[in-house]
């Protein structure tokens, strides 16, 4: 199993901001669209208004052989 070495949390902290937020629920702007806020915090499930809020999803972990493959592959590619 791959986790997570502690020197990736900026890594992490990315991949989570980028793949736990919806635009259109989550980023807030002020009347004169000077100001942004982004709303960070966890949603609670629910099936109620025009979409449905959602769990975030889970962190995925990957066989050390298949992340190693990954790496050569992305790798090969210049990445």
């Amino acid at each position: 199993m791959r986790i997570w070495p502690a020197r990736d949390w900026r890594r992490r902290m990315l991949w989570q901001l980028f793949c736990r937020f919806d635009v259109g629920r989550d980023l807030h702007f002020d009347e004169t669209g000077g100001r942004v806020a982004w709303d960070a915090t966890a949603p609670i499930p629910s099936n109620k208004g025009p979409l449905p809020v959602r769990r975030w999803p889970g962190m995925t972990l990957h066989d050390p052989e298949v992340a190693e493959r990954v790496d050569a592959w992305l790798a090969e590619g210049g990445y």
